[in-house]
């Protein structure tokens, strides 16, 4: 049991590290480059990603979930890059198509094209190979495959053209870089897990993979989508700056929540599997509580004071300070209401989840015409409005196939005792007028004591849900 724990603490130490290299690769980029530049090499990144998202089809979250599934008798992983295989051989013509003639800073550009293309490829493969790990109880090498090794290649790979004077040209050739890293990673690992073809799919299969798009477009194409739209539909290379250190900003949160989100996912599945729904919902509850207790208090903070964090990239990103608060606020709104669409998705009701990923888009795409006569907040603002209706939908979508609440009582009152305690003492630090890192370090000291006084002081759940958490384990 002790060994058990040790395991869980490393797991976090570790996504804790990737998520901290990660995080000064964006401040460095975004320091040295400034919001026009450092928005331009963001808008070709996420194109590659929403390219990769769209192309991987939810195959990852099928593998997540199948991955220790004893009937698919170690099939799993083989089918899900045969249909890779198959999905990227079908679109390719496609895709390079849409890219080369409709697509903003790749249109005529065969070179960018192609970089972006293989990239999305690439990191597909990646994810893969990330998703098989998690699956198979090994996310601490998920962790290494997904986060560290590619941020800490990019960062080392920055810092060494900065010492030699030419950061001009890794910025030029930044998606190269990309190419480099998933080649040597990516593809080595692709060819030890996927051993032979395998296209004996059955129906339920072949259709939990096509729902599980849904879970990928809900989770993971909004926010690389925003960049793409802001960048290639308004043109606006500082208010995409600002969106992606908005972005990065926010990946702090994601630096405590994804862990247990991640340990959480194969946990769904197996209690599906042992019918075992009192344990499926306490998993759920228990998650939903012990990420609010760390994400409280950090949302609140980039709600409250967006100008501070952004002040610290440089004063070209504090323009336009309120797209924080708002992308801060929709990010807020699907970590508290909890993994919901994880839970239908790891039980088998993953149509449910291709139906809310229909509804975000629709949502979505609605709010942008909504919105289209703001060109700096228009898109913040939609994302906001999709995620608050798409969230509204799976709670209720999980309370009415399960006959019960996904939230009970107590749950609920604990994370509204840490909202209001944790705004009252947050909101005073805006009469703190200091040094911004000076107040940063003071803020820093605050949110530990928040995130501590959350744990053992304000929450009905206490010293309960802190031993639990050591405990967690597929």
């Amino acid at each position: 049991m002790k060994i058990k724990k040790l395991k869980n603490i490393y797991i976090y130490l570790l996504s804790f590290g990737a998520s901290a290299v990660g995080i000064f690769l964006n401040f460095f980029l975004a320091r040295v480059l400034q919001a026009e530049q450092y928005g331009q090499i963001q808008y070709l990144v996420a194109l590659a990603t929403t390219c990769s998202q769209i192309l991987i089809f939810g195959l990852n979250m099928f593998l997540i979930r199948e991955a220790k599934n004893e009937k698919q008798k170690g099939e799993a992983v083989n089918k899900c890059f045969s249909v890779y295989l198959g999905i990227v051989l079908f679109f390719a013509p496609i895709l390079f198509y849409v890219l080369n003639n409709h697509v903003t800073k790749t249109a005529n550009n065969t070179a960018a094209t192609l970089m972006v293309f293989v990239v999305a490829i690439l990191m597909g493969l990646n994810l893969l190979v990330s998703a098989y790990y998690q699956g198979s109880g090994k996310y601490h090498i998920s962790i290494i495959f997904e986060n560290l090794l590619p941020k800490l290649f990019l960062l080392l790979t920055a810092i060494i053209f900065m010492v030699v004077g030419k950061l001009t040209n890794f910025q030029e050739n930044y998606l190269l870089f990309y190419i480099i890293f998933y080649s040597l990673v990516a593809i080595p690992f692709t060819l030890k897990l996927f051993r032979k073809i395998n296209f004996n799919i059955g129906k339920s299969e072949f259709a939990s993979m096509f729902f599980f798009f849904g879970v990928t477009v809900t989770y993971s194409l909004g926010n690389n989508l925003t960049k793409v739209l802001q960048g290639g539909l308004y043109e606006n290379d500082v208010a995409l700056g600002i969106i992606s250190v908005s972005i990065s900003i926010i990946s702090l949160v994601k630096v405590f929540t994804s862990v247990l989100d991640n340990l959480i996912k194969p946990i769904f599945a197996k209690k599906k599997r042992e019918n075992d729904i009192e344990g499926l919902f306490d998993a759920y509850r228990f998650e939903t509580r012990v990420n609010s207790y760390v994400a409280v208090p950090l949302y609140l903070f980039f709600i409250i004071h967006p100008t501070m964090f952004l002040a610290l990239f440089g004063q070209s990103y504090v323009v336009y300070p309120y797209i924080l608060t708002i992308i801060a606020a929709a990010n807020a709104v699907n970590d508290l209401t909890g993994s919901n669409g994880t839970l239908l998705a790891m039980t088998g009701k993953e149509k449910w989840e291709l139906f809310n990923g229909l509804l975000y888009f629709g949502v979505y795409f609605l709010s942008i015409f909504i919105f289209s006569f703001d060109k700096i907040y228009g898109l913040s603002y939609a994302l906001l409005v999709s995620q608050v209706v798409v969230n509204i939908a799976k709670y209720t979508e999980v309370w009415l196939i399960y006959k019960t609440p996904p939230l009970n009582k107590k749950t609920i009152l604990s994370i509204l005792l840490i909202l209001v305690a944790n705004f009252a003492i947050i909101f005073v630090m805006r009469f703190i007028n200091i040094n911004v890192w000076v107040w940063l370090a003071i803020g820093i000291v605050i949110g530990i004591i928040l995130v501590f006084g959350n744990f053992f002081v304000i929450s009905l759940y206490r010293k309960k849900d802190f031993k639990q958490l050591l405990n967690v384990r597929l």
